[in-house]
């Protein structure tokens, strides 16, 4: 039987590139496909935008979970779910106070079609794989089609996690159930309005500009420099990416969810142990007083922050017990 690793979150978030691409490999050549379960609590409430060549299907067993996708922003309750498409940028983040726990799983495309040869590959997995303007789709219990797709996504997670014999066969059919149900109900994938390339790209570039630049103090002008567009339509392009948007100077971490700018310097920093180069009031700028914010509920004096998420800095347990109970 599958044990899911806390240490699994930070693994794959460390994987991230400088263009947002989650690099880490999902499953294997032979079997390309895995599940995860994301759980999401005080310390830990987001994971960072990304995107990646497979498919991704997540349903809420608790708590109550916030999606971005691109521009758009949907809320999932217990018992819903999501499907995102193939290299299509988002984020996941707590909502609520309850603690999350939300099976995930990753898919590339071939395992359903095999060869691009293949009737399968033409005529069902094609039309969504390259699909430009289908990002995701929310499943809802109150509708039947999308309560089957649930119960199918269920019963795959389930598989993947027993591991008993025959799983893959088993997991490969609920996943072509599922998404021979997407393209019934989806019908026009092809004629979807697309989302502008060019503004998407502006976007990753910018999110590359950040990641190239986290150490250093950064405005958004600056940002906005980099993929040689206005500081509004940078504001504009990003009124997802930050909650809230940067500010009109400098990037900061707000009360509440930890900017993708900060979060960066927070996590960098846990990296970088005691010896860091930089002032622990660098990590995060912008603050008023002697408390630092990060993340929502926690607080601290920022001399105090360093030995307790530093006691083992090669411990990720460590540091996340040290931050769960703050």
């Amino acid at each position: 039987m599958k044990i899911y690793q806390e240490n699994d979150f930070y693994m794959i978030r460390d994987s991230i590139s400088e263009t947002q691409q989650e690099t880490f490999q999902h499953g294997d050549s032979r079997f390309p496909c895995a599940s995860y379960l994301d759980q999401y609590c005080s310390g830990r409430e987001a994971y960072p935008w990304h995107w990646h060549d497979d498919w991704e299907i997540a349903y809420v067993e608790q708590g109550a979970v916030r999606v971005c996708v691109n521009d758009q922003q949907v809320l999932l309750q217990e018992g819903d779910g999501i499907f995102i498409n193939r290299r299509v940028l988002h984020t996941f983040s707590m909502a609520g106070k309850t603690e999350v726990r939300m099976p995930n799983i990753l898919i590339d495309p071939v395992l359903l079609y095999g060869s691009r040869e293949s009737v399968y590959w033409e005529k069902y997995v094609k039309p969504l794989a390259l699909s430009k303007g289908f990002t995701h789709e929310v499943f809802r219990r109150q509708a039947p089609w999308q309560a089957e797709i649930l119960g199918q996504a269920e019963r795959a997670f389930s598989l993947l996690t027993a591991e008993d014999y025959g799983y893959e066969l088993r997991v490969r059919a609920a996943l072509s159930e599922i998404f021979l149900l997407l393209t019934q109900h989806i019908p026009d994938l092809g004629n979807t309005e697309a989302k502008s390339q060019t503004e998407m790209d502006r976007i990753r570039q910018m999110l590359s500009f950040i990641q190239l630049h986290y150490t250093e103090p950064v405005s958004v002008q600056q940002i906005a420099d980099s993929a040689f567009i206005s500081r509004r339509e940078c504001m504009r392009a990003f009124q997802w990416v930050w909650a809230p948007p940067p500010s009109s100077t400098s990037l900061i971490c707000g009360s509440g969810r930890p900017s993708s700018f900060c979060w960066k310097r927070i996590s960098r920093s846990w990296r970088l142990g005691p010896a860091a180069a930089f002032q622990i009031r660098a990590i995060s700028p912008g603050f008023s007083g002697k408390r630092l914010g990060f993340p929502q509920g926690n607080s601290g004096n920022p001399g105090d922050y360093r030995p307790v998420h530093f006691s083992n800095p090669h411990s990720r347990k460590v540091r996340e017990a040290s931050i769960s109970s703050r």
